[in-house]
């Protein structure tokens, strides 16, 4: 993370030419993960802020990014290493299935009946009351 644009272009121009990101980020990142070199550990999908979760999902490993703006400044980041989620077991999510399901029959039905009801309105306007 560094404080302007102009700055993040020069870092980004530096590690596409070959320059370690690691030592890049300790020497030039004013986050607080710049002593680590820049590694910010695991982030999870509730981690950091939108744009950033969503730049590091399409990265691939080893991979940097192009700049972003972020609420502190302007990131490039590098996906070090990805670890698995775990799929949750039927039993876990019936509920939300069941539910949601429930949901959408719901709305369709209601769909139908506005929509019925709309056919079958027999609408007079009386234009004599309104005056």
């Amino acid at each position: 993370m560094v404080p302007t644009e102009a700055a993040g272009k020069d870092i980004l121009i530096a590690l596409l030419q070959g320059g370690d990101f690691a030592a890049t980020a300790k020497e030039k990142s004013i986050a607080p993960s710049a002593a680590n070199g820049g590694d910010v550990g695991v982030v999870k999908k509730t981690d950091k802020f939108p744009k950033y979760r969503e730049v590091i999902s399409t990265l691939e490993i080893g991979q940097v990014s192009q700049i972003f703006k972020g609420p502190d400044g302007y990131y490039i980041v590098k996906v070090a290493d990805r670890k698995g989620g775990t799929v949750p077991q039927l039993t876990e999510v019936y509920d939300q299935i069941k539910n949601g399901l429930l949901a959408q029959k719901q709305a369709q039905r209601v769909q139908e009946l506005t929509d019925k009801l709309k056919r079958e309105a027999k609408i007079e306007i009386k234009d004599d009351l309104l005056r």
